[in-house]
């Protein structure tokens, strides 16, 4: 079972990692086009921007191991050693998820600055599709380019919003900085869980 909880927390893992790489994309676009003029700014910017603010909830499975840690019972899950890398995995794993939790201002901010109808097209037309396998595992497909057609004054007065609000550049900044250090994250997680199972599965046979 616990094997089992790694590979879903593995799996977890590759979808988180895919989504943020998909979202710094978004705010390495928009990086690069607060640096352009002003003119060249419509409907793409406004996507982008929206996009570069998106979340993941912070999930780990680790049903089995809390479970057996209620129960008392961690002394009959095999030697010492086993059951310290077992208890290290789950307790740096809490600490890590702590960061990959963590919100950046940019989110509400861009959030408050864009027009709730560009918010509500961007929403419908390029928002991410969640669904699940059959294994009842997250499967989300990203919209890795979508253009949407902006009514012209719409588009205007969202393009101004966004490019005047005060320190804009900066928010974005730190939410690059943060989701690089996602991904640092994501992958030292990825790859106890996987050295773990292995160490598991041996210790079956």
């Amino acid at each position: 079972m616990l094997i089992d909880d790694l590979e879903v927390n593995q799996h977890d893992l590759a979808v988180r990692k895919r989504y943020y790489e998909w979202v710094r994309g978004e705010g390495l676009k928009t990086l690069a086009a607060l640096d352009g003029p002003r003119s060249s700014l419509g409907g793409q910017f406004l996507v982008d921007a929206y996009q570069a603010s998106q979340i993941i909830p912070w999930s780990l499975e680790r049903n089995t191991y809390d479970q057996i840690t209620a129960a008392g019972q961690m002394e009959l899950v095999g030697e010492a050693y086993l059951r310290d890398r077992i208890s290290n995995y789950y307790v740096g794993s809490d600490v890590t998820g702590k960061n990959i939790a963590s919100e950046m201002p940019y989110h509400d901010i861009i959030r408050r600055a864009l027009p709730y109808t560009a918010q509500y097209r961007i929403r419908t037309f390029c928002g991410e599709k969640i669904g699940e396998n059959a294994r009842g595992e997250v499967e989300m497909t990203l919209p890795e380019r979508c253009t949407i057609e902006f009514d012209p004054a719409l588009m205007r007065k969202a393009v101004d919003q966004v490019r005047n609000t005060p320190g804009l550049e900066l928010d974005l900044n730190r939410q690059l900085v943060d989701l690089d250090q996602k991904l640092v994250s994501v992958d030292v997680i990825s790859r106890r869980a996987a050295a773990l199972e292995q160490i598991l599965k041996r210790s079956n046979h």
